[in-house]
């Protein structure tokens, strides 16, 4: 593998920061490169894609919804 091509587990591990374009062009180039050429990797990133979609659509609870939601769990623990 030279300098300029990552493995499977590099793109995995990279998958956050390429979605919020945090890399470097030339990183960012290789990545793509590999995600085109990969179908796993390729599967990978679409899934990934859409849980962003899925979680960016969700209304998160209130500091008060969300406190009193952990309290509960907390409680069902015992």
């Amino acid at each position: 593998m030279s300098e300029y091509e990552i493995s499977c587990r590099a793109l995995t591990e990279l998958t956050t920061d390429y979605l919020e374009g945090a890399m470097s062009d030339r990183v960012r180039t290789t990545f793509e490169q590999h995600a085109v050429l990969c179908d796993p990797c390729s599967v990978h990133l679409d899934q990934i894609r859409a849980t962003v979609r899925i979680l960016a659509r969700l209304a998160l609870p209130d500091r008060a919804a969300a406190a009193a939601l952990l309290a509960e769990v907390d409680t069902a623990r015992g």
